[in-house]
C-alpha cells in the first residue's frame, strides 16, 4: 500500500493506494488544512492511519503548498496561507509515527507535473510546464529528454501583471498574478465567496 497526501492552503486530502499503477486508488479523504503546524502533523497522521488500517505501507508521497527541499524534507520559504509552517520539518515529524516506511516531499507544482507527464494527457510529451492556480499559485517545469529527469519548480506567482495594481499595498503579492487569480485573493479583491460566483460571471474573464 502506498499513501498520497497533499497539503494545499485551504484542504489536504490523504489517499491511499494499493500500488503505484493508475487505476489503483482506494479511497481519499479531504479535510481543512490546519494553520497549527503540530495539530496539522497529527490530524494527517491518524488519517494515514485510518487509511492504511494497519497493513504494510510502502511509501509516503507528500505534495506540498510551498517551496521545498526535497533532501532535507522541509518547506524553504514561508507558505503565504500557512505562516505557521514556515522551515518546518515535515518529512522528519511525520517518519517519527511510521519509522520504517520511506517519505518523500515536493513542491505541489513539482508533483502535478510529474504526475501529468506520468499518467495524464503529456504522457507523449518531453517538456512540460505545469500551473497549478487552487488557494494560491505554483509552477513547474519538467524536461523528460535530460538525464536524470529535470524538475524546476517556480514561483510564478509573484511575476507582476499589473505594476500599477495597489489592491493589496504592502503585501508581496501586490500587482502579481497572484493577487489576481488565486482563490483566496479574488475573495479579498472582489468581497465574495468563490461558491457564489456563477460559471458564466465575467469575473472569470480575468
Amino acid at each position: 500500500m502506498y499513501i498520497a497526501v497533499d497539503i494545499g492552503g485551504t484542504n489536504t486530502r490523504v489517499a491511499s493506494f494499493k500500488n503505484l499503477h493508475k487505476e489503483s486508488l482506494i479511497k481519499i479523504e479531504k479535510f481543512p488544512t490546519n494553520n497549527q503546524y503540530s495539530d496539522a502533523i497529527i490530524e494527517i497522521t491518524e488519517r494515514i492511519k485510518k487509511l492504511s488500517h494497519n497493513d504494510q505501507i510502502e511509501g509516503i508521497g507528500i505534495s506540498m503548498c510551498a517551496a521545498v527541499d526535497s533532501e532535507l524534507g522541509k518547506i524553504t520559504i514561508r507558505p503565504y496561507h500557512l505562516p505557521n509552517w514556515t522551515y518546518k520539518e515535515i518529512v522528519k515529524n511525520i517518519k517519527k509515527y511510521f519509522p520504517t516506511t520511506e517519505i518523500r516531499i515536493k513542491n505541489d507544482a513539482e508533483c502535478g507535473a510529474l504526475a501529468e507527464m506520468e499518467y495524464g494527457a503529456t504522457a507523449e510529451v518531453n517538456r512540460l510546464y505545469f500551473l497549478i492556480i487552487g488557494t494560491g499559485i505554483g509552477g513547474a517545469f519538467v524536461d523528460r529528454t535530460h538525464k536524470p529527469l529535470y524538475v524546476l519548480q517556480t514561483e510564478v506567482g509573484y511575476m507582476i501583471i499589473d505594476k500599477n495594481d495597489h489592491t493589496f499595498t504592502g503585501k508581496e503579492t501586490s500587482g502579481s498574478f497572484y493577487s489576481f487569480s488565486a482563490g483566496k485573493f479574488i475573495e479579498l479583491r472582489y468581497n465574495i465567496k468563490l461558491a457564489d460566483i456563477k460559471k458564466d460571471d465575467k469575473l472569470w474573464d480575468i
